[in-house]
């Protein structure tokens, strides 16, 4: 089959192949195929990643394996992949399913088997001791989460342990998460007792001028 198209689109071709280094007949391919595929899910598109182009959820920065991986990590279950993309409209969500619907083959390279997961899932605890929901400091005085949500919190932490693009330094957070909350946490309470002193025991000029008395005045 061949195309043709205005001059100047090829032009535009030719230059976009030049500065990535394709040839023009295989970028145009890649254009010709990005683009059905956004016809057939509308809201997707494609961006420019590590290992090449890759499917995107249009408006958020979030690729659709991500969310994959995670609809998986859930068992498919779509209630619970909404709870850990929140802030995702669940017309976004959808959007990431029905890619995934039409283009498994988009999508599956990315994804790790329940083996990689696991292996991942132990070095992660070897290297940072903390992030493992065994380990003694998460017990010790730490209130424990309701069940749905403590349930909610784990699956997060696994389903996002099983991304090949999480960073170390990302992993380095969720460990020292804890300490860090801690720390916040009893900062804001020292604050609240502040104010809450400084409301019951104004200054004695502040006092006095509240009820018209000069504060010098023995009377």
């Amino acid at each position: 089959m061949q195309i043709e198209i205005p001059d100047e689109l090829a032009a535009a071709v030719a230059e976009i192949a030049e500065k990535t280094g394709q040839d023009v007949e295989s970028l145009a391919a890649e254009m010709v195929t990005e683009a059905i595929k956004m016809r057939r899910v509308p809201g997707i598109l494609f961006a420019d990643g590590a290992t090449g182009r890759r499917a995107r959820v249009g408006g958020t920065g979030i690729e659709v394996f991500e969310v994959i991986d995670r609809y998986e990590g859930v068992g498919r279950d779509r209630f619970r992949l909404q709870e850990l993309f929140h802030w995702l409209e669940p017309r976004q969500i959808q959007m990431a399913l029905s890619f995934y619907e039409a283009f498994p083959e988009d999508i599956k390279p990315y994804l790790l088997t329940e083996e990689e997961e696991q292996a991942a899932i132990e070095k992660l605890w070897r290297e940072i001791p903390q992030t493992n929901p065994n380990w003694p400091g998460h017990r010790a005085g730490r209130v424990d989460l309701p069940p749905r949500q403590s349930e909610t919190r784990r699956e997060a932490l696994r389903c996002g342990l099983r991304s090949t693009r999480i960073s170390h330094l990302t992993l380095r957070s969720l460990a020292d998460g804890s300490a860090l909350i801690s720390s916040a946490f009893t900062t804001s309470v020292a604050r609240a007792g502040q104010m809450k002193n400084s409301w019951h025991e104004p200054p004695r000029n502040v006092a006095a001028s509240s009820l018209g008395m000069d504060e010098t005045s023995s009377d």
